[in-house]
């Protein structure tokens, strides 16, 4: 098995009324000209979900879904719990600072203290799929990240 290291680039940190991205001081300067694009695409670690028993997860036998199969492979998945507990989410920074190393954000789905592993530009050739299929039982799901947020994601899962 091949043996891999990440470097944590840095933090998200929540507060009350506050979410943001905290660089570390040797990675500020990957910050500069990234507040032309509009769209950020951060990677971080699970780090909560990072128990050797999670780890082992490939397969889950209980909807987790309300609409979902009973039964589903993890990668079907944007759950945590996974052999590596890598997210991501897509989201539009509401001030970049470069010098301090702060991105001010709207909600992510991540708890104060989670290791953030990388940022890349939202760029849509890239990035963005103008044909794409998922299963009938999402199909009702939002369409776009805007609209997620009124979306009542509460009523659609089941853990």
């Amino acid at each position: 098995m091949t043996t891999m290291t990440l470097k944590e680039i840095g933090t998200i940190m929540v507060t009350d009324d506050r979410m943001y991205l905290q660089i570390k001081a040797p990675y500020r300067k990957g910050l500069v000209a990234l507040q032309e694009f509009s769209h950020l695409v951060l990677l971080y670690w699970a780090d909560q979900a990072d128990e050797p028993d999670y780890r082992n997860f490939v397969f889950i036998d209980q909807q987790v879904y309300r609409h979902a199969p009973e039964q589903m492979g993890v990668f079907a998945t944007r759950s945590a719990y996974r052999p590596n507990p890598i997210l991501s989410s897509t989201v539009k920074p509401l001030k970049i600072d470069c010098q301090q190393g702060i991105i001010d954000l709207p909600y992510i789905d991540a708890f104060n203290g989670t290791p953030l592993l990388d940022i890349k530009p939202y760029t849509p050739s890239i990035d963005r799929v103008a044909t794409y299929q998922s299963p009938d039982w999402c199909s009702h799901w939002p369409q776009t990240i805007e609209s997620s947020g009124d979306f009542p994601w509460e009523e659609e899962f089941l853990f």
